[in-house]
């Protein structure tokens, strides 16, 4: 029977537990307007779950369920601002009526849920107004306009449900009344006194768990917690099921008729059961028996007054074993395991960590329960599931295949669930070079097979030099004596040392000189051999941590450790991988990632970083003398200033999409400025888009929201640098589409999810396509601690580095400060170890290569 008071219910729950977002709209943190009302119809059962839509299609929605128009508001109603067929976003608003007067509602003014006077909202700026009633909800109800009825209305479901007759139940309510006020507040405490809750539970003298204490609320906790009921113990449904137990674990003595629990539940009479409970549970110490009696005597009319039996009102259900793994990965050397499991009668979690290969425990750790309103969310029915999360963690021996079981149990039974992802956990080492290269300055380099040296030498017969950028696989080449041709014939690995660093490298390639009797060997940087093995076939990485992914081999090659720098672990991603190496996914993955880049360098073994970057580094170049702190520039400047590949506006489309690029839509971003980067707004770019074919099915509201307008993505600074000139551009993925994993249904907060990623990929893409000025020079060794990414001062007149077609936000840029990124470094060392280095210097961290131009 769908119930107005859960309705409005799940509203009062959230107010100001939540705030408001456009973008963010599907919970469990925030919502809009229109979605907290979707939310309230599904918890009280007048739409089904799964059901969402916008202020504009609750019109249709809420006709299409039988509610009328009225002019006369009353509890339960819902009002829509805003014209039918335009009020969508910022154009409509929505909320529901809590009396004739007073609404609650989802909204930007409280950030959140807040209850305000209809009236004086409407009158600021007097919008259209459609109210909506129920005429399928009785009339007759009473109408539950204060807290004490809809306390005691939440009381009396989850007594009714463990057995309870009307009689019985106002006997208890009779009671409660008496002991805590007529408010009926769970959360009270005796004044200067030990008692605590609805029937004020005391545990000073006689506790039925646990030493005495004077704590009430810590007593009603530990009786919690014994008695294995979760949820939070203020909450009127929470301690109720707490009487119920009680009644049958030593709180109820059998001293004056009906003597049984069972007798008790099916009293005859109201006056009766006042006085048996106050007898038999309460035993107050003052005891007001008639005062009972008639408070009792009230709350058995209000609930004789309800429309139909109790059988057909709102009841709670149970879970039993259930729950999802949310996290699996390898953080600071040790496995982490997050997620939700609940069974409704068993409150104590342990987690099993299981090795996979011989299915033998491993270790099992208790885990507190954490909050989980996401939980609640999808099972508002449940008692208690709010408290079902889990979060543990485990050290493990290396290369140890681990899966885990949650298991919940009260003691004597047990349910156990086993989750499905399996993560081998592979320990992770700052790898440095050889010892004796952190000091070395003089060259040599060794030839090594399956891991062990087999020839080293210390000549060879050309000029060293190789070259680093971001998401770049350096390459060199060496020249040796014909002779070495006998410990090269492939795929050797050859490490060269000199001046404090190593190039570690994979032979792709060689070619022998036989009149000049020397051989040319290739090397590619061993960060390559991530290119020999493919990531599966759409393997799809849905809501987990970069750290995650790469804590696992389907994206990490063995042996490697995986580095992050700033908060790259922490980011979140939404990606498929179609079948591609793992070098390419590793690429594409800091593609779609906002502001991520990897690298490699040349102070340790198999390690990649991952990061932002940007570290300013204690280091200036200048045409001074070579200092501690000053790098000596041994070249003149050259200037590359290109701006013909330059786009500023950006509409992102997914190439999987079977409604094209509606499929995208920003509206979401649109109409949430929070959600925007700073400098990157979205704008509307025309309308009259998707005209080439109709559009029939139901679906397309949820896929492509104000399908007939395009949205673009604007980058300003880029702009500003080309004096005010825009430039637009589209950008398709085919990694972006909204997508499901284990056939479950892709929901509205997949493609909220999908439309965010969207907007970061364009973002940047944009600043991946900002005019180009970059400063090349040559300078003295490098300091050992200077890497691509980092920043470094360059102290240079800044009039000789403004050109002609430079913008004046340009010529403003290079007058702001004197810190540039490094974005390329070239090594260049001679035969007598004599170094030089060639950097290129930006003003903003970027690259020219897609992830296929390694």
């Amino acid at each position: 029977m769908a119930s107005i008071e859960t309705m409005i219910n799940w509203m009062d729950q959230r107010k100001g537990k939540v705030t408001y977002s456009m973008a963010a709209r599907l919970g469990p943190n925030s919502y809009d307007c229109s979605s907290s009302v979707y939310f309230a119809l599904i918890a009280g059962g007048f739409f089904a779950s799964g059901s969402m839509g916008n202020t504009d299609s609750l019109f249709g929605h809420l006709e299409g369920k039988g509610w009328k128009q009225t002019s006369n508001p009353k509890r339960g109603d819902i009002f829509i601002w805003g014209t039918r067929g335009g009020s969508g976003g910022a154009a409509g608003h929505t909320g529901i009526f809590i009396d004739n007067a007073s609404v609650i509602h989802c909204n930007a003014s409280a950030n959140g849920i807040s209850v305000d006077n209809y009236g004086t909202i409407h009158s600021y700026s007097r919008p259209p107004a459609t109210i909506y009633s129920n005429p399928n909800v009785s009339n007759a109800t009473p109408e539950l306009n204060t807290e004490e009825e809809r306390r005691a209305w939440s009381i009396a479901q989850v007594l009714n449900k463990a057995g309870y007759n009307m009689m019985a139940i106002a006997g208890i309510l009779g009671n409660i009344e008496i002991e805590v006020g007529a408010s009926m507040n769970p959360d009270t405490a005796q004044v200067n006194g030990p008692a605590y809750g609805l029937v004020q539970w005391d545990g000073s003298a006689y506790p039925l768990v646990g030493s005495p204490t004077y704590n009430g609320r810590e007593y009603v906790q530990r009786l919690l917690q014994h008695s294995g009921i979760n949820g939070d113990y203020t909450n009127a449904e929470v301690q109720s099921r707490l009487i119920d137990w009680c009644m049958f674990n030593g709180q109820w003595i059998g001293a004056v008729d009906p003597k049984s629990v069972e007798g008790f539940k099916n009293v005859g009479d109201v006056g009766q059961a006042a006085v048996a409970f106050l007898k038999n549970f309460e035993r107050a110490g003052v005891e007001k028996q008639q005062q009972r009696i008639d408070a009792a005597n009230r709350w058995y009319s209000f609930l004789t007054n309800l429309p139909s039996d109790f059988e057909e009102l709102e009841t709670f259900e149970t879970l039993t074993n259930v729950g999802s793994l949310d996290f699996l990965g390898i953080k600071e050397g040790t496995i982490h395991a997050s997620g939700w499991h609940f069974s409704s009668d068993k409150a104590t979690e342990y987690i099993a960590f299981i090795n996979a290969e011989t299915d033998q425990e491993i270790a099992r750790v208790e885990a507190p329960a954490l909050d989980r309103p996401d939980v609640k969310e999808a099972y508002p029915k449940v008692i208690g599931v709010e408290k079902s999360g889990f979060e543990v963690s485990l050290k493990v021996p290396n290369e140890t295949a681990v899966y885990i079981k949650g298991i919940r149990t009260n003691g004597t039974e047990t349910d156990e669930l086993i989750f499905d992802k399996i993560i081998i956990y592979e320990q992770a080492f700052d790898i440095d070079i050889d010892p004796y290269a952190k000091s070395n300055t003089k060259f040599y380099f060794e030839i090594l097979k399956g891991g062990k040296v087999i020839k080293r030498g210390t000549k060879i017969l050309n000029t060293l030099s190789w070259s680093n950028e971001l998401m770049y696989v350096p390459t060199t080449q060496i020249v040796l004596p014909i002779d070495y041709i006998e410990w090269i014939n492939g795929r050797e690995e050859i490490k060269l040392y000199i001046n404090k660093k190593v190039f570690h490298g994979i032979v792709t390639g060689y070619t022998l000189d036989k009149e000049n009797e020397t051989l040319s060997v290739d090397l590619t940087h061993v960060i390559s051999e991530w290119e020999y093995r493919q990531v599966s076939t759409n393997l799809a990485a849905k809501n987990r941590t970069v750290n995650d992914i790469y804590s696992t081999l389907d994206f990490r090659y063995p042996g490697w450790n995986v580095k992050y720098l700033q908060d790259s672990a922490l980011r979140v991603i939404d990606y498929v991988y179609s079948r591609q190496d793992k070098l390419a996914g590793l690429t594409k993955t800091c593609e779609l990632t906002p502001d991520l880049f990897w690298r490699v360098g040349f102070h340790f073994g198999r390690a990649v970083e991952i990061g932002t970057f940007g570290e300013k580094k204690p280091y200036m170049l200048s045409m001074k003398p070579s200092g501690r702190q000053n790098i000596r520039i041994i070249s003149e400047l050259e200037i590359t200033h290109t701006f013909e590949n330059v786009i500023n506006m950006a509409t992102v489309y997914s190439e999987k999409s079977d409604s094209g690029m509606s499929s995208m839509s920003l509206r979401e971003l649109y109409e949430d400025e929070a959600a925007w980067e700073k400098g990157f707004p979205v704008r509307i770019l025309r309308k009259g888009i998707n005209n080439e074919r109709g559009y029939s099915y139901i679906e397309f509201a949820k896929l492509a929201p104000n399908g007939d307008l395009e949205y673009t993505v604007i980058d300003e600074e880029s702009i500003a640098l080309e004096s005010g000139k825009a430039i637009e551009g589209a950008f398709s993925f085919n990694d972006l589409s909204p997508f499901n994993t284990d056939s479950e249904t892709i929901t509205d907060e997949d493609r909220a999810k999908a439309a965010k990623t969207a907007y970061d990929a364009a973002v940047k893409k944009l600043k991946q396509s900002r005019r180009s000025y970059q400063i090349s020079l040559t300078v003295e060794e490098l300091p050992e601690d200077i890497s691509i990414g980092d920043r470094i001062r360059l102290m240079y007149d800044n009039q000789l580095l403004i050109v002609e077609e430079c913008s004046n936000y340009m010529k403003k840029i290079l007058q702001k400060d004197d810190w540039y990124y490094v974005t390329s470094i070239g090594y260049d060392i001679d035969q007598n170890g004599v170094e030089q280095n060639s950097i290129t210097l930006e003003k903003y961290l970027k690259i020219d290569r897609e992830s296929d131009q390694q």
